[in-house]
């Protein structure tokens, strides 16, 4: 029999292999309960990728038609390619040291570069994708890489090579406010960490109005207050709903905190995660390597300041907390492998403070 304080959120679509849902009975006398439940949602909030596209016949006759009337109206056109309406625009897309495109496409927060060009390697990529944070919440990761395919598949092209230029993996955390008290303890300096500080910094530690972060070279740990985020940034209405429902469970929730990982491509190479196809079907192993605790540890938080002065640091022992954080960002992305259309439930087991 169920009881009102142990309630498991059903199981629903929520896209590519990243959205679980995990749940865990209440105690009635801890400081942090609530009148709802405490649930952990753990999915995929970034995805962006370079592409080599071998083009069979391509001839980009409505996209070339659509970027000079874009170009003499200084003013996005719409434009229909296969089943889907984009926006083209005036202008093309790279600068600096990134491949320079002729043609960059929007449709629903997805960026997309496209060149004409015939390209054999990276270096002079010929295809580039783009969904921000908002297009995975709102779309699912399953719906970007459709849109992905069939928008390659339209205009006469076969993907030959792919690779993640960057991927974020986030765990949204619903009834359960950690935020004020994980920055609580990296003031004290309970915490572990790779990153070294840069020139000009007292801490690799960098704390913000709504939470933190921490940088390395290639992978970034931020943590803040979604709610206070999203009134701060003034996110629209459609983005809002689309949180409470796909990642609140449908009701606004008392608090939310997010755990985010941002992980580029020099991070994924060292693990041998060479193509985009690597990732997406090994994503438990890249959360695994984000949250390692050895010996790639780039971050945890300790129960006690570790003693770094004597080169002690292995000796602290991780936070109870920051352990359950982790069971929840894993058990978001299981090793087994599923359908794409399948969701996950995770542990349900109390995180102790």
């Amino acid at each position: 029999m169920r009881t009102q304080n142990d309630v498991p959120l059903s199981s629903k679509k929520r896209g590519r292999k990243a959205d679980a849902c995990i749940t865990y009975p209440l105690n009635r006398h801890s400081r942090h309960s609530t009148h709802k439940p405490i649930t952990t949602i753990a999915s995929v909030d970034w995805y962006e990728i370079g592409a080599v596209v071998t083009w069979n016949g391509y001839s980009p006759s409505e996209l070339e038609e659509a970027f000079l009337k874009a170009q003499r109206t200084n003013r996005s056109v719409e434009c229909t390619v296969g089943r889907y309406s984009v926006r083209v625009h005036p202008s093309g897309f790279g600068k600096d040291r990134e491949s320079r495109m002729r043609y960059r496409v929007t449709w629903k927060d997805i960026v997309v570069g496209i060149s004409a060009r015939h390209s054999t390697n990276r270096k002079l990529y010929n295809f580039y994708l783009c969904a921000s944070g908002k297009a995975c919440v709102m779309l699912g990761l399953e719906a970007i890489l459709e849109f992905q395919n069939s928008l390659i598949h339209a205009l006469g092209g076969r993907l030959k090579d792919s690779w993640i230029k960057r991927i974020d993996v986030c765990l949204d955390i619903r009834n359960y406010p950690v935020i004020d008290e994980l920055i609580r303890l990296l003031r004290d300096g309970c915490y572990v960490t790779s990153s070294r500080k840069r020139r000009g910094q007292k801490s690799p530690l960098a704390f913000y109005e709504t939470g933190f972060a921490i940088s390395s070279r290639n992978i970034r740990l931020t943590a803040y207050d979604k709610l206070a985020e999203m009134t701060k940034k003034k996110r629209g209405n459609d983005y809002r709903q689309a949180m409470i429902q796909k990642r609140w469970g449908g009701e606004l929730p008392t608090s939310a905190s997010r755990i985010e990982f941002q992980i580029l491509k020099g991070r994924l190479f060292d693990i041998d995660m060479k193509t985009a196809r690597d990732v997406l079907d090994r994503l438990s192993e890249v959360v695994a390597d984000a949250t390692a605790e050895s010996p790639r540890c780039f971050f945890r938080l300790t129960e006690s300041p570790p003693d770094s002065k004597n080169g002690h640091q292995s000796r602290a022992k991780t936070l109870p907390l920051w352990k359950w954080i982790i069971e929840c960002f894993r058990a978001g992305f299981p090793a087994t492998p599923q359908p794409l259309e399948k969701s996950y439930r995770g542990l349900k087991t109390k995180p102790t403070v």
